[in-house]
């Protein structure tokens, strides 16, 4: 049984309102958001709606999104777009069942993509990393997928400490000279009190930093004034500061 809506308020109807209000706005303009999403049967409008509001990082949208097109469709695929996006949020043992009740193709790059950040998140880095290595866009010694990176970067707020440091620690080993993957540690260690590592890592050639890419270098600026925030060291954040806005 689908949810009764109003005819201006239909998905389709909706949809041209959404890039200058977002889907949060619309529910706060008055308009039943759950209603068309629960009314709405077009697989193709539905996945349009999840990429975008995955993009905006409306991300309890972009679930509602993902659980309704799974509900609709029994293909592999939805089942997978799904897994991947609970993945992405944490809810792993969820996402993990999803996966095992599918007979996907193990050379299928999302199922994979999936299985690595489930195992990176439970811990199992050499198992994460025995499937991560095998995605497009990694660049042995340069850049792994960029799925790893965003990964990492979940991890952060989701996982245990441990399991974290273990995945980076793993990328730093195979990308040494990443600038993100060299702030992303900093914060590791940071978080795991050890302080003079993350101090240690925090001391990074201007010239190195300089020729790193414009999202690496502000994710770097970020974990070092961080930690200097951290550590009460108010004259030295200013100062660095000063010397980043003057560079």
């Amino acid at each position: 049984m689908t949810a009764a809506v109003r005819g201006g308020d239909t998905l389709s109807s909706i949809m041209t309102r959404v890039p200058q209000r977002r889907f949060a706005g619309l529910a706060l303009d008055g308009i039943d958001v759950n209603a068309a999403i629960a009314a709405e049967s077009n697989v193709r409008l539905l996945r349009q709606a999840f990429d975008i509001a995955q993009h905006a990082s409306e991300r309890t949208w972009a679930e509602l999104f993902a659980r309704r097109i799974y509900q609709i469709d029994r293909e592999p695929a939805a089942t997978l777009r799904l897994a991947s996006f609970l993945a992405s949020v944490g809810q792993c043992d969820e996402a993990g069942g999803l996966l095992a009740g599918i007979s996907a193709d193990a050379n299928e790059e999302l199922y994979r993509q999936v299985l690595g950040i489930l195992h990176a998140k439970a811990g199992r880095v050499d198992e994460a990393f025995a499937l991560f290595d095998t995605l497009p866009g990694r660049v042995h010694g340069y850049h792994p997928a960029a799925i790893v990176l965003s990964t990492a970067q979940e991890m952060m707020e989701q996982c245990n400490i441990a399991h974290t440091l273990a995945v980076v620690e793993k990328l730093s080993e195979s990308y040494p000279a990443h600038v993100l993957v060299r702030s992303l540690r900093l914060r590791c260690h940071l978080f795991a009190g050890q302080f003079g590592k993350a101090r240690e890592l925090a001391q990074l050639p201007e010239r190195t930093l300089e020729q790193a890419p414009p999202f690496e270098r502000r994710s770097f600026i970020e974990a070092v004034a961080e930690s200097l925030n951290l550590y009460g060291w108010v004259n030295e954040l200013f100062d660095f500061a000063r010397n980043k806005i003057e560079r």
